[in-house]
Protein backbone atom coordinates (compact mmCIF):
# COMPACT_ATOMS: atom_id res chain seq x y z
CA UNK A 1 0.00 0.00 0.00
CA UNK A 2 1.42 3.12 -0.60
CA UNK A 3 -0.82 5.74 0.72
CA UNK A 4 -2.92 5.33 4.05
CA UNK A 5 -5.09 8.29 5.25
CA UNK A 6 -5.99 8.59 8.97
CA UNK A 7 -8.55 10.73 10.13
CA UNK A 8 -8.36 11.22 14.46
CA UNK A 9 -11.68 11.24 16.33
CA UNK A 10 -14.23 13.82 14.03
CA UNK A 11 -16.61 12.99 16.51
CA UNK A 12 -19.48 14.66 17.35
CA UNK A 13 -18.72 15.29 20.72
CA UNK A 14 -15.59 17.07 19.68
CA UNK A 15 -16.98 18.80 16.37
CA UNK A 16 -20.25 19.95 17.02
CA UNK A 17 -20.93 23.11 19.25
CA UNK A 18 -23.49 21.52 20.97
CA UNK A 19 -20.88 18.22 21.44
CA UNK A 20 -20.16 17.02 25.35
CA UNK A 21 -15.96 18.37 24.75
CA UNK A 22 -16.59 20.01 21.68
CA UNK A 23 -13.40 22.16 20.27
CA UNK A 24 -14.17 25.62 19.81
CA UNK A 25 -14.19 26.44 16.81
CA UNK A 26 -14.03 22.99 15.11
CA UNK A 27 -17.25 23.29 12.58
CA UNK A 28 -15.26 25.49 10.83
CA UNK A 29 -12.63 22.47 9.20
CA UNK A 30 -15.21 20.33 8.36
CA UNK A 31 -15.32 21.49 4.39
CA UNK A 32 -11.40 20.68 4.44
CA UNK A 33 -12.14 17.08 6.35
CA UNK A 34 -14.87 16.87 3.69
CA UNK A 35 -12.28 17.45 0.45
CA UNK A 36 -9.90 15.14 2.32
CA UNK A 37 -12.27 12.31 2.74
CA UNK A 38 -13.33 12.72 -0.84
CA UNK A 39 -9.85 13.02 -1.88
CA UNK A 40 -9.62 9.42 -0.49
CA UNK A 41 -12.76 8.10 -2.12
CA UNK A 42 -11.43 9.19 -5.33
CA UNK A 43 -7.83 8.24 -5.35
CA UNK A 44 -8.97 4.67 -3.74
CA UNK A 45 -7.10 5.22 -0.81
CA UNK A 46 -7.58 3.36 2.13
CA UNK A 47 -8.95 5.65 5.43
CA UNK A 48 -8.38 4.84 9.38
CA UNK A 49 -11.24 6.66 11.18
CA UNK A 50 -10.23 6.75 15.04
CA UNK A 51 -13.00 6.85 17.57
CA UNK A 52 -12.91 7.80 20.95
CA UNK A 53 -15.65 4.41 22.05
CA UNK A 54 -15.87 5.30 25.72
CA UNK A 55 -17.67 3.20 28.87
CA UNK A 56 -19.39 5.34 31.15
CA UNK A 57 -17.11 4.50 33.92
CA UNK A 58 -14.07 5.51 31.51
CA UNK A 59 -10.73 6.39 33.94
CA UNK A 60 -10.43 9.72 32.00
CA UNK A 61 -13.83 11.06 32.76
CA UNK A 62 -14.24 13.48 36.07
CA UNK A 63 -16.62 16.10 37.53
CA UNK A 64 -13.91 18.26 37.95
CA UNK A 65 -11.66 17.79 34.77
CA UNK A 66 -8.28 19.02 34.63
CA UNK A 67 -8.48 19.47 30.42
CA UNK A 68 -5.01 17.44 30.73
CA UNK A 69 -5.20 13.97 32.28
CA UNK A 70 -8.82 13.93 32.46
CA UNK A 71 -11.98 15.50 30.68
CA UNK A 72 -16.08 15.76 31.24
CA UNK A 73 -17.71 12.21 30.15
CA UNK A 74 -17.62 12.49 25.89
CA UNK A 75 -17.92 9.66 23.26
CA UNK A 76 -19.28 7.29 25.36
CA UNK A 77 -20.42 4.32 23.46
CA UNK A 78 -23.65 3.84 20.97
CA UNK A 79 -24.59 7.42 21.93
CA UNK A 80 -24.75 10.35 19.27
CA UNK A 81 -21.50 12.31 20.32
CA UNK A 82 -19.48 9.26 19.78
CA UNK A 83 -20.79 9.28 15.83
CA UNK A 84 -18.28 10.53 13.29
CA UNK A 85 -19.59 13.57 11.51
CA UNK A 86 -21.21 13.33 8.01
CA UNK A 87 -17.96 14.79 6.20
CA UNK A 88 -15.49 12.25 7.10
CA UNK A 89 -18.41 8.97 8.29
CA UNK A 90 -17.36 6.03 6.47
CA UNK A 91 -19.81 3.97 4.53
CA UNK A 92 -19.17 0.44 5.15
CA UNK A 93 -16.18 0.25 7.74
CA UNK A 94 -14.30 -2.75 9.13
CA UNK A 95 -14.96 -2.07 12.71
CA UNK A 96 -12.43 -3.05 15.14
CA UNK A 97 -12.94 -2.45 18.93
CA UNK A 98 -10.78 -1.77 21.52
CA UNK A 99 -11.67 -4.26 23.81
CA UNK A 100 -10.71 -7.19 21.08
CA UNK A 101 -8.21 -8.85 19.39
CA UNK A 102 -8.25 -8.67 15.24
CA UNK A 103 -8.35 -12.50 13.58
CA UNK A 104 -6.94 -13.90 10.55
CA UNK A 105 -9.53 -13.82 8.71
CA UNK A 106 -9.97 -9.78 9.50
CA UNK A 107 -6.26 -9.42 8.80
CA UNK A 108 -7.20 -10.89 5.22
CA UNK A 109 -9.94 -8.24 4.95
CA UNK A 110 -8.27 -5.24 6.04
CA UNK A 111 -6.38 -5.29 2.73
CA UNK A 112 -9.84 -5.27 0.81
CA UNK A 113 -11.71 -2.66 2.69
CA UNK A 114 -11.61 1.16 1.93
CA UNK A 115 -12.66 2.19 5.61
CA UNK A 116 -11.70 0.86 9.03
CA UNK A 117 -12.90 2.12 12.01
CA UNK A 118 -10.36 1.69 14.83
CA UNK A 119 -12.39 1.82 18.82
CA UNK A 120 -10.32 3.28 21.18
CA UNK A 121 -10.56 4.13 24.98
CA UNK A 122 -7.52 6.41 25.38
CA UNK A 123 -5.80 9.05 23.81
CA UNK A 124 -3.65 7.66 21.69
CA UNK A 125 -4.95 4.94 18.87
CA UNK A 126 -1.87 2.82 19.55
CA UNK A 127 -2.60 2.77 23.33
CA UNK A 128 -6.15 2.73 23.23
CA UNK A 129 -6.99 -0.17 20.80
CA UNK A 130 -4.07 -2.55 21.08
CA UNK A 131 -4.62 -3.76 17.42
CA UNK A 132 -3.68 -0.66 15.96
CA UNK A 133 0.09 -1.42 15.29
CA UNK A 134 -0.45 -4.75 13.77
CA UNK A 135 -3.37 -2.89 11.35
CA UNK A 136 -0.76 -0.41 9.97
CA UNK A 137 1.68 -3.18 9.71
CA UNK A 138 -0.69 -5.44 7.35
CA UNK A 139 -1.45 -2.46 5.94
CA UNK A 140 2.19 -1.37 5.03
CA UNK A 141 2.10 2.35 4.19
CA UNK A 142 4.70 4.11 2.55
CA UNK A 143 2.98 7.46 3.61
CA UNK A 144 0.61 8.40 6.31
CA UNK A 145 -1.59 11.59 5.69
CA UNK A 146 -2.88 12.23 8.96
CA UNK A 147 -5.46 14.71 10.20
CA UNK A 148 -8.71 15.50 12.52
CA UNK A 149 -9.48 17.26 15.33
CA UNK A 150 -7.53 18.01 18.53
CA UNK A 151 -3.83 18.34 17.46
CA UNK A 152 -2.54 18.79 20.79
CA UNK A 153 -3.81 15.76 21.90
CA UNK A 154 -4.90 12.46 20.05
CA UNK A 155 -3.56 13.42 16.29
CA UNK A 156 -0.25 14.55 17.85
CA UNK A 157 0.41 11.26 19.63
CA UNK A 158 -0.91 9.45 16.71
CA UNK A 159 1.67 11.25 14.22
CA UNK A 160 3.96 10.59 17.19
CA UNK A 161 3.54 6.75 17.32
CA UNK A 162 3.83 6.35 13.58
CA UNK A 163 7.54 7.74 13.94
CA UNK A 164 8.51 4.05 15.09
CA UNK A 165 9.42 2.50 12.47
CA UNK A 166 9.59 5.16 10.43
CA UNK A 167 6.51 5.88 7.82
CA UNK A 168 6.52 9.13 6.43
CA UNK A 169 3.60 11.08 8.06
CA UNK A 170 2.46 14.06 6.72
CA UNK A 171 0.02 16.62 8.64
CA UNK A 172 -2.65 17.12 6.53
CA UNK A 173 -3.77 20.10 8.23
CA UNK A 174 -7.74 19.05 8.78
CA UNK A 175 -7.69 20.32 12.59
CA UNK A 176 -8.40 22.53 14.34
CA UNK A 177 -6.33 23.84 17.11
CA UNK A 178 -3.67 26.77 18.58
CA UNK A 179 -1.50 23.80 19.13
CA UNK A 180 0.73 22.03 15.45
CA UNK A 181 1.52 18.60 15.31
CA UNK A 182 4.85 18.29 18.34
CA UNK A 183 7.18 16.31 16.45
CA UNK A 184 9.82 18.01 14.33
CA UNK A 185 8.76 19.76 11.18
CA UNK A 186 11.47 18.16 9.55
CA UNK A 187 9.75 14.82 9.87
CA UNK A 188 6.31 15.73 9.36
CA UNK A 189 5.48 17.69 5.92
CA UNK A 190 2.21 19.85 5.25
CA UNK A 191 -0.34 18.93 2.81
CA UNK A 192 -2.91 20.73 1.97
CA UNK A 193 -6.38 19.80 0.95
CA UNK A 194 -7.84 23.26 -0.39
Amino acid sequence: MKNLFINIDTQKDFMNKDGSLYIHGAETIKDNLKRLTQIAIDHDITVISTADWHDDNCEEFSNHPDFKSTFPPHCIKNTEGSEIIEETKPLHPLIIDWDRETTVDEDMRLKQVHDILIRKNAFNVFDGNKNTESIIKILNPETVFIYGVAADVCVNQAAVALKEPPYTVIDAGGYHSKVRIKIDVREVRPYSAY
